[in-house]
């Protein structure tokens, strides 16, 4: 009993992270798809945790629950093949709240660092509680496959910024980059046609952001 929380570190999780840590240095480089395998098995697995951790969307377990989904992105995410650049920031429109909007921008690294490439705007996923710009395996094989330039929005999460901050936060970028192609072509992206994609929460607000600029 008590009011200190206290953080269980199952055996498995140390388990699963020595192995990931295995496949990713030793077997990976040999065989170019398994870290993505072994990636989505390991990052399902404590998702999958991490929600019957938090069965019931009980607010006390909301720390546990973005602890654990941190530590799947941090172990299942890879920047070896792209260009990250954490330090952008939107300025938030007036009446929509104070500060300003962190985004992250990915690029692949075998593109040279002056072209202007088409433009993603990325929502991670989380039921809007949880997740950061920088989640998910989505972005990565997107980057594998095509050049582009992916624009991550860390919008306001629940239940600190209840509905519709993180709408409002995700139109606001869509209109920052509209509105401003310089802006657009400092980060090495064409903001003439873009593209707005998500992971399930994030593609709740792909969809409404894409419905708003209609």
């Amino acid at each position: 009993r008590g009011t200190k929380k206290q953080r269980k570190f199952p055996l498995f999780t140390v388990l699963f992270s020595f192995l990931w840590l295995w496949v990713f240095y030793i077997w990976e480089p040999r065989i170019p798809f398994a870290d993505n395998l072994f990636c989505l098995i390991i990052g399902t697995f404590y998702k999958i945790y991490g929600e019957l951790h938090t069965a019931g969307n009980n607010p006390d377990h909301i720390d546990s629950f973005r602890f654990l989904a941190n530590l799947a992105n941090n172990i299942t995410f890879s920047s070896r093949h792209m260009v990250i650049n954490h330090d952008i920031f939107i300025p938030r429109p007036e009446g929509l709240g104070t500060g300003s909007i962190n985004v992250v921008t990915m690029r692949p690294k075998v593109v040279p660092k002056d072209e202007v490439l088409p433009l993603v705007l990325w929502f991670h996923g989380g039921g809007m509680v949880v997740g950061k710009a920088i989640d998910g395996m989505i972005p990565m094989n997107m980057l594998h496959h095509m050049n582009v330039t992916i624009v991550s929005v860390n919008y306001r999460l629940a239940p600190e910024h209840p509905f519709p901050a993180a709408y409002h936060d995700a139109l606001s970028v869509m209109k920052y980059f509209a509105t401003n192609p310089e802006a657009a072509r400092i980060i090495g992206a064409d903001a003439s046609s873009i593209v707005v994609a998500g992971e399930s929460a994030g593609g709740n607000l792909a969809a409404g952001t894409a419905q708003a600029a209609r």
